[in-house]
């Protein structure tokens, strides 16, 4: 018979006092700082797997989310076999989900800030600490499970029709990891690179930005004339940016709810059912419709990303007049829109500016990421431009 995933962790915590007699001494152990007592919260330092059972074959917990990322944080509660040798697993709690990660190398894990022995004094100042590599995942991952939890957390009135209204529990919004106001400041004037209203960065990616007004200074023609390269907006509070998921979440659960027991009565309201379901559908899955990620932290909110576009200048700064090209309303199939994306790329990518960028939305640029080039959905140019034309603006797709 089978045993259940909460029986299997129950009889690990049962052991896990003794975990430091079963850590193995090897010398990556040497550098590690282990934990003493059950449940210990940890920081993933490499992405791993999050499965329902203790071995490589397991299925993943999270629907279409086989990895954590790091520096996620999770609740270990017990070890299977010796921390750090061959074959360990780690029963695990992470977001109210149970289930097992790899704990056989020791570099792929470390205590979190709050539990880890504060450092010894620093010999002298430190420097500017660069963006965090990667964000921690999301509150929910799923259609079914994002609905329930913007239900649980927002409400939203359908005569109005308007954005939702959430109330998301502080400790989740603290876990987020959000950057404190202090660390961001808006976009300075520059001459090539233009900012929206009230965009907000952190000094590592307006440091960024400066090199790539350089970057246009010196290489003449990397735009066309009467054009600058747009900021649409840096950082967005997980709070904002998950509030503004579920708003789509919760149009479409209330459209679903509006047809569930209803029976149209003419082919007029036939044809408004079709349409609204079909609309449903569209508001439920904003992450491939939209392009948006599912309520919780991400690049953005980590202020590690941007949203910047090519704009042609017609008229005074932030007028309409301003024509947006290399967003996914662009025609693709215009060359010249796809030679102005190009030379965002090489803008925005080159190695003195050093981001990275979505390979299925020609505006999304990440920094503090050139290790993830060519992978997990990133690209740099030329390769952008070269094999991920045209862009898919529904989210990630095959990678």
């Amino acid at each position: 018979m089978r045993t259940s995933l909460p029986r299997r962790i129950a009889a690990l915590v049962l052991a896990g006092a003794g975990l430091t007699a079963s850590i193995a001494p090897t010398d990556a152990t040497a550098q590690f700082r282990l934990p003493t007592r059950f449940p210990v919260e940890m920081e993933l330092t490499k992405p791993l797997g999050f499965r329902v059972g203790p071995g490589l074959s397991a299925a993943p917990v999270l629907a279409n989310r086989n990895y954590l990322q790091p520096p996620t944080r999770v609740k270990v509660v017990a070890v299977q076999g010796s921390f750090g040798s061959a074959g360990a697993f780690c029963a695990v709690e992470y977001l109210g989900n149970k289930g097992y990660i790899r704990c056989d190398d020791t570099s792929a894990l470390k205590l979190a800030p709050a539990s880890a022995p504060a450092p010894p004094p620093s010999a002298g100042p430190s420097a500017p600490s660069a963006p965090s590599s990667v964000s921690s995942g999301p509150f929910c991952s799923s259609k079914e499970t994002c609905r329930k939890f913007c239900v649980d957390n927002c409400t939203f009135d359908p005569k109005q029709w308007g954005p939702a209204t959430c109330r998301f529990p502080a400790s989740l919004l603290t876990s987020a990891g959000d950057p404190p106001r202090s660390a961001l400041a808006p976009l300075p004037a520059l001459t090539y690179v233009k900012a929206e209203p009230g965009v907000l960065a952190s000094a590592a990616v307006i440091d960024s930005f400066r090199k790539a007004d350089a970057y246009i200074q010196s290489h003449p023609g990397a735009l066309p004339p009467g054009h600058v390269v747009m900021v649409d907006n840096c950082y967005r509070s997980t709070e904002k940016n998950s509030t503004r998921v579920c708003g789509f979440v919760l149009k479409g659960n209330h459209l679903q709810n509006k047809w569930k027991d209803r029976t149209p009565q003419n082919a007029a309201e036939e044809a408004t059912k079709r349409r609204e379901l079909a609309d449903a559908e569209d508001y439920l899955e904003p992450k491939e419709t939209k392009g948006l990620s599912w309520p919780g932290p991400g690049q953005h909110t980590r202020g590690n990303a941007c949203d910047v576009k090519i704009a042609k200048v017609s008229g005074p700064e932030h007028d309409p007049d301003y024509d947006d090209l290399t967003v996914c309303r662009a025609d693709t199939k215009d060359p010249k829109n796809r030679d102005l994306s190009r030379r965002l790329d090489e803008i925005m990518t080159n190695p003195a500016v050093g981001a990275v960028r979505l390979n299925y939305e020609m505006w999304h640029f990440e920094f503090g990421l050139t290790g993830a080039a060519a992978k997990n959905c990133r690209c740099v140019a030329p390769d952008c431009a070269d094999k991920h034309w045209p862009p898919m603006c529904k989210g990630p797709s095959g990678c």
